[in-house]
């Protein structure tokens, strides 16, 4: 939606700031909703939040306090992409591996990593 102040024209947005995505269901800003808490099962836990929880580290719920983390063998499970990234290239001796695609395939197994975590992983009270 446009409209004319003087000689310009006014854009209007069309959907809210990225820090308020969270409030429209679907579509944009899907990936940025908050997850579950498995206490008071309000959506009060960020997805960033989770990406960072570990089975050790913890998150609290902004609603009820309460204390969130991740199974460990979840944990571990998600992991294993980045590690056969970084094991990978010292077993294969067929493939030339520079400095460049040694560090592509490490970024691309961390990416898969943080997608299964994010994706898969549910979470836990503590």
């Amino acid at each position: 939606m446009q409209r004319a102040v003087g000689r310009r024209t006014m854009t209007t947005r069309r959907f809210p700031p990225p820090w308020r995505a969270d409030t429209i269901p679907g579509g944009y800003g899907a990936t940025m909703r908050k997850r579950e808490c498995p206490h008071c099962h309000q959506r009060t836990i960020p997805g960033w939040r989770k990406l960072f929880l570990g089975s050790l580290v913890t998150a609290t719920c902004q609603s009820c306090g309460g204390k969130v983390s991740v199974p460990r063998w979840w944990d571990m499970l998600t992991a294993t992409p980045t590690v056969a990234a970084f094991v990978a290239p010292h077993f294969t001796s067929s493939w030339p591996w520079s400095p460049l695609s040694y560090w592509l395939t490490v970024l691309a197994g961390i990416t898969i990593s943080a997608w299964l975590h994010f994706r898969y992983v549910p979470l836990i009270p503590r």
